[in-house]
């Protein structure tokens, strides 16, 4: 059932750090449109990776970092939605709510970063309903890549999927602190170039007490991909860098004492990477990942 659940609040504690995956809301997906290179006689031969209406079951969300009494969160959901989306339906806008349920209020994150700047991992940049567009976080510092943020510079108008410049750019450029390819934005989390799906599209590896999680964004979007990278999503932007990612971040989630977070994974998005085989890989939920009473 958890191949195709909605999302749990699931935490791994490792040593003074606690990973936390922060709910937003649910997409459900027709994988024909959103994933058509997938053939359809392999859904059929896995009928648990979709729901009783045929769907993938994707959570829209964060991943929340807690370590030495900072607080840095990687990416913001999609924000306050609920209705029809090109791909299937979506009902979002949970995002502070299922922060206040762990303890926290905008004002107490330090940092925020963005594995890359597509709607559904920057929908609460800015709080809803306001003349002026304005920051949730307000207290934070908002990391971004330098070549995604270079990169979405040129669009005139809103592009779909993308930003907007009146709701996300603008108000980021004021809290806006670049990084480049293996910067650190916090001590023990470090940043690991994976474009393809967008042009500056980051990965995130959070290590402590002899252990990393690879928060790896949209490298991939759900688990039949770890076994078939080359099967890309509509929304991936350069076929062939996207499947280069996915083989890079494949070779650094089968290293001894690797955790994978993906971040779309139904109720699986911690996991680890099996190796089956001489080459093939598949997705096994982690057992560190625990439900959050």
């Amino acid at each position: 059932m958890r191949w195709h659940s909605p999302a749990r609040t699931r935490v791994v504690r490792l040593g003074e750090v606690t990973l936390t995956h922060v709910l937003d809301g649910v997409m459900s997906l027709a994988p024909d449109r959103f994933a058509p290179e997938v053939p359809r006689t392999w859904w059929e031969a896995h009928p648990e990776q979709l729901d009783a209406d045929g769907h993938l079951v994707m959570p829209a969300g964060g991943l929340l970092v807690e370590s030495s009494g900072r607080t840095l969160l990687i990416d913001l959901g999609w924000g306050s939605f609920t209705g029809s989306h090109a791909f299937g339906d979506l009902r979002c806008g949970g995002f502070l709510d299922s922060l206040a349920a762990l303890g926290h209020r905008p004002d107490t994150i330090d940092d925020v970063a963005f594995t890359h700047l597509h709607l559904d991992h920057i929908g609460w940049t800015s709080l809803p309903g306001t003349d002026e567009p304005r920051l949730t976080f307000g207290n934070a510092r908002h990391w971004v890549a330098r070549a995604e943020w270079l990169a979405w510079q040129d669009h005139t108008g809103d592009h779909p999927g993308g930003p907007s410049k009146r709701d996300h750019l603008e108000p980021l450029s004021g809290a806006l602190h670049l990084f480049d390819d293996g910067d650190e934005v916090l001590p023990g989390v470090r940043t690991m170039p994976t474009a393809g799906h967008s042009p500056g599209h980051t990965a995130f590896v959070v290590e402590s007490a002899g252990t990393r999680v690879v928060a790896f964004g949209d490298v991939f979007h759900f688990p039949a991909q770890i076994s078939n990278p080359e099967w890309c999503s509509l929304p991936d932007s350069d076929r062939d860098a996207t499947i280069h990612a996915r083989r890079q971040v494949l070779a650094e989630l089968s290293r001894p004492n690797t955790i994978g977070f993906g971040c779309h994974f139904a109720d699986v998005a911690f996991g680890t990477v099996v190796r089956e085989g001489e080459t093939g890989h598949r997705w096994q939920p982690s057992p560190l990942a625990i439900v959050e009473a």
